[in-house]
């Protein structure tokens, strides 16, 4: 087919590749459709999509925050030290926040955070009955060495 199939090539911008014009021409030679980069352009430019090396210039973090905020909770931990008989003891509090609704949820206050304890955290997080995590695409938080490799 020459000149393009502007269906087959909305079909894969439907698929929310981050492609330039070169990999869809590529994309769709591969399928057996034989399209200028023209061509692509056009379409793509013709649907309002802009070449993914500019669309990486136009965003940033705040953007993608801002757009993704009722799908993205971020989390993050402090402490808190108390006097108890025992003396002096460090707890550290696990937060989540859902950034669309403004909620923060106590995840977790212990003296003990391990991998057992941060497992748990998550399975709590994502459970699909009344899980806080639920309905929630993106998970942020920072590289603190307390986030163990099982609950990421």
């Amino acid at each position: 087919m020459h000149g393009g199939d502007p269906g087959a090539l909305c079909e894969i911008r439907g698929g929310k590749y981050r492609l330039g014009y070169g990999r869809i021409q590529g994309a769709l030679s591969n399928l057996g459709y034989k399209v200028s980069m023209t061509t692509v352009c056009k379409i793509l430019r013709a649907k309002g999509i802009i070449p993914s090396p500019e669309r990486g210039k136009q965003s940033n973090w705040k953007t993608f925050v801002r757009s993704h905020m009722d799908v993205m909770s971020v989390a993050d931990f402090f402490t808190v030290e108390v006097w108890t008989l025992r003396g002096l003891v460090r707890y550290h509090v696990f937060f989540v926040m859902n950034l669309a609704k403004r909620q923060v949820e106590v995840a977790h206050i212990g003296c003990q955070v391990n991998v057992a304890v941060m497992a748990q955290v998550a399975r709590n997080m994502t459970d699909s009955y009344d899980g806080f995590h639920k309905g929630r695409r993106f998970f942020v938080c920072d590289h603190d060495p307390l986030y163990t490799k099982e609950f990421r």
